[in-house]
């Protein structure tokens, strides 16, 4: 093999390394990587909100607390020990891959709510929830 072509071989294979480190950053092929796990968190209007984050990638667990009643919770899912929610979630629908671990009280129009999304840093065993994002939110 000459050096022209062993040298384009180490490329490919480099690219092709890089490619797959980036992807599982996140936790899927598709996402992109998340630099310290934190996330930019918004919400869209109405009693039924949209959450979305940037950038893009699943998080492990989320939670909606009624600030107006002393930040009570209000509705919370988890990807149990793994990053399965992805953004552009619809309060009270749980998505596939996560769990309901507090069902969604219907959300009152004028209240504050806090929207908190957190990030599965680690392996399955050592792991643990950290950085994530918050927005605060009134329907």
């Amino acid at each position: 093999m000459s050096v022209n072509a062993l040298q384009l071989v180490s490329r490919s294979a480099l690219v092709a390394l890089a490619a797959a480190i980036s992807a599982s950053a996140c936790g899927d092929a598709v996402s992109p990587v998340c630099p310290g796990d934190i996330v930019t968190v918004t919400a869209s209007s109405g009693t039924t909100p949209e959450f979305t984050w940037t950038p893009a990638c699943p998080v492990a667990q989320l939670d909606v607390d009624d600030m107006t009643q002393g930040g009570v919770n209000v509705w919370r899912i988890s990807g149990q020990g793994t990053n399965a929610i992805a953004p552009g979630l619809r309060y009270g629908e749980t998505p596939t891959g996560a769990v309901q671990l507090r069902a969604p009280d219907p959300l009152v129009a004028g209240r504050e709510y806090r929207l908190t999304v957190l990030r599965w840093v680690g392996d399955a065993q050592s792991g643990g929830l950290a950085g994530g994002g918050v927005a605060r939110f009134t329907p």
